[in-house]
């Protein structure tokens, strides 16, 4: 148990390393729609809230891959999905990621948007963090549940 815990917190580190070390700032602004330079008080109403910084998890299951491009929140923990794209050869079609959360547990919930003929259009994904980073679990659909590993790639977007 005590190897298994210094396990996790060494992979988490791993984690927020790999993050701290990619992590962008936002750029600022110079200057408005017009041509004008904001003040020092606007420059920071000028700038929209970050839609969220990129993590890829790609997942196989013999022949199906899958490639989930998440945008998480980096400043909670487990980090919140706030969005993102599952593409993959399952239905012909991007899903869109709805919630979850990425940590020492992978929760993801999506929707398969526009619905295809004959295929699902709610998808839920959960797994536990291993070593290497990567994650191993299920995912379903309502009546079908499967076994998946998942390769966490790093935080960006999805080759």
């Amino acid at each position: 148990m005590l190897i298994a815990r210094k396990s996790l917190m060494v992979i988490v580190a791993v984690l927020l390393v790999t993050f701290v070390a990619n992590a962008q700032e936002p750029k600022r602004p110079t200057s408005d729609a017009a041509g004008n330079v904001p003040g020092k008080a606007n420059v920071l109403k000028a700038l929209p809230p970050p839609a969220g910084y990129p993590a890829c998890v790609m997942f196989f299951n013999g022949g199906l891959q899958w490639k989930f491009d998440l945008l998480i929140d980096p400043n909670t923990y487990p980090f919140v999905i706030k969005g993102g794209t599952i593409a993959g050869n399952i239905c012909g079609s991007k899903w869109t990621i709805t919630g979850g959360s990425i940590g020492a547990v992978l929760n993801v919930k999506g929707k398969l948007i526009p619905p295809v003929s004959g295929c699902a259009t709610d998808i839920s994904v959960t797994g536990n963090i291993m070593q290497p980073p990567s994650y191993k679990g299920k995912y379903g659909f309502p009546n079908q549940v499967f076994q998946f590993t998942g390769l966490f790639t790093g935080y960006h977007t999805c080759p």
